[in-house]
């Protein structure tokens, strides 16, 4: 009963807004994807698939997969700038079997057919300095959306600050009204 909505999804997010938006277009004005890709880049399933593995298993501890994560979400700027406060901290990737799930559902969805039967105006963001799903993987995916608009944040990785691009979302979807 919330009638349409401006939707926004981040990473694993923005597949299931994507999903959202091609089986309820009525429901979606606009569909915004952030550090969203068409593939997983091969690399980041490498290590992902591993350490949720391990993880499952116990193999590895919480702190080593919060550590690893860390690393893939985060720029080099993150890191020098915590470094330097003395509040670099290791995010909790919450529990084993969760992740594991989650990787299972990453490797299991395929977003073309999805994207390709989008109708709503949408809007692709990534940050260029994102190491787990390179631009180039945002690109790809955007090039098959029809009339897609992108934007790509220059010192922003996969978990990017949201000033760095909501002025961005704001203007797209005040262009977009519902």
């Amino acid at each position: 009963g919330m009638g349409k909505v401006h939707l926004l999804g981040w990473s694993m997010g923005s597949h299931i807004a994507l999903r959202m938006a091609a089986e309820h277009p009525e429901q979606v004005g606009t569909l915004t994807l952030v550090s969203s890709y068409l593939k997983r880049p091969s690399r980041s399933a490498y290590i992902l698939n591993y350490l949720a593995d391990a993880y499952h298993k116990g193999k590895v501890d919480r702190e080593a997969v919060g550590m690893m994560m860390n690393v893939l979400l985060r720029t080099e700027d993150y890191f020098r700038s915590a470094e330097s406060r003395g509040s670099l901290s290791i995010p909790d990737p919450g529990p084993a079997q969760g992740m594991y799930d989650q990787m299972v559902a990453v490797e299991s969805y395929d977003p073309s057919e999805d994207a390709r039967r989008l109708s709503m105006p949408v809007l692709s963001v990534h940050g260029l300095r994102d190491i787990m799903t390179e631009p180039s993987c945002g690109d790809e995916l955007a090039s098959i959306i029809e009339d897609c608009e992108t934007f790509r944040a220059p010192d922003e990785g996969h978990i990017m600050r949201p000033g760095s691009y909501i002025p961005v979302f704001l203007d797209f979807i005040r262009r977009h009204p519902l």
